[in-house]
């Protein structure tokens, strides 16, 4: 039984590993998520209103 212990514990780990991986994917993905969604409110926040209105001929 005690043979069998090592290959647990690097199962263990290497779950823990991806497990950390993935976290860190969701945290930079969502950090690059909300620097665009910023940028698109600050374009939409300096626009002038009337920049919309389109001319109709």
């Amino acid at each position: 039984m005690m043979q069998g212990m090592p290959y647990v514990q690097y199962l263990f780990r290497a779950v823990a590993v991806g497990c950390m991986l993935y976290a860190l994917t969701l945290i930079a993905d969502t950090a690059q998520a909300s620097s665009a969604t910023e940028l698109a409110t600050e374009r939409a926040c300096h626009q002038h209103p009337l920049d919309n209105i389109r001319s109709e001929d």
